[in-house]
């Protein structure tokens, strides 16, 4: 498992099954020129449902210094359409295009994303024109907590770098995916709720997107070593990681082709099948095993 950058977490493994939609090359640059829908890459069916106080000079997490906010000018962002939402990610000029996918409820830890995206902006304003940011974060999904994101998002200086695209149908999902640089999961704990999955990991991972997550639930197991976990909770820690990647297309690629074969590897229907009938032949095993015992 890799961790981001200068922290340890624990190790683990874990399993699950999605759609296969590979990722075409050059990102959302590439995708605005075309809305890509490829076939599954194997022969399996796919499924249809496919905090800190921030001072106006925050310290950089990924390299000594402290960078003052640039002046944004355009509002948060809303859209519907994938197809849209492409060629809007595509427009903004970001160096990273930084997604999430899911509920807008508190123990998501969307509000970490952002924090850390303001913090990953200021780091890397010095080699960036004002019109454009390092980083601009796409929001998928509806939930009690956008009023509260929207506010945050303009609170922290990411006025015209933050898109809310809403509700995205399941069989669209594919194309939210391919408009992304990166995934993030950045859910956290509470005393009655953890990740128990986290499935938008693997469908990004299928489509060769790298996955960022925290160390809730079952999160660094889904992930391995095909990805970077963060402390949950820990908004300079995910900067650090998001800088990294920023500044570095070749490592995205590497870590998205990681993802991709760990799914191959790991979580296509025929892999959860096998495993699946192996644990009912062990116990078949261990049975067969006893009743010879008692014959003896």
């Amino acid at each position: 498992r890799q961790a981001c950058p200068g922290r340890v977490i624990m190790p683990g493994a874990g399993s699950s099954t999605l759609r296969l939609m590979p990722r075409s090359p050059g990102g959302p640059m590439a995708a605005a020129r075309r809305l890509r829908g490829r076939n599954p890459a194997v022969g399996h069916q796919p499924l249809t449902t496919c905090s800190r106080k921030r001072s106006t000079a925050a310290k950089c997490p990924a390299q000594s210094g402290a960078r003052q906010p640039r002046s944004l000018s355009s509002c948060a962002a809303r859209i519907a359409l994938p197809s849209a939402l492409i060629a809007k990610t595509a427009a903004t000029g970001a160096d990273l295009v930084v997604g999430y996918a899911g509920g807008l409820v508190p123990e998501k830890g969307i509000d970490i994303v952002l924090r850390a995206a303001a913090l990953c902006n200021e780091c890397l304003s010095d080699r960036l024109s004002p019109a454009n940011s390092a980083c601009h974060v796409v929001i998928a999904g509806e939930g009690s907590e956008q009023p509260n994101l929207e506010q945050l998002a303009e609170a922290v200086g990411l006025v015209g770098c933050v898109t809310f695209a809403g509700r995205i149908g399941s069989t669209e999902m594919p194309a939210f995916y391919n408009a992304i640089d990166v995934l993030v999961l950045p859910s956290r704990t509470t005393s009655t709720w953890k990740e128990q999955f986290g499935r938008v990991l693997i469908e990004a991972m299928a489509c060769s997107v790298p996955v960022i997550g925290s160390d809730s639930g079952e999160i660094p197991n889904v992930i391995g070593d095909a990805g970077w976990i963060f402390p949950q909770g820990d908004a300079p820690a995910l900067a650090g990681c998001l800088a990294q990647l920023a500044r570095n297309p070749n490592l995205r690629t590497e870590l998205g082709d990681r993802g991709r074969q760990r799914v191959l590897a790991r979580y296509t229907h025929r892999q959860i099948a096998l495993a699946i009938y192996n644990v009912y032949q062990q116990v078949l095993d261990a049975e067969r095993s006893h009743a010879l015992e008692l014959d003896v």
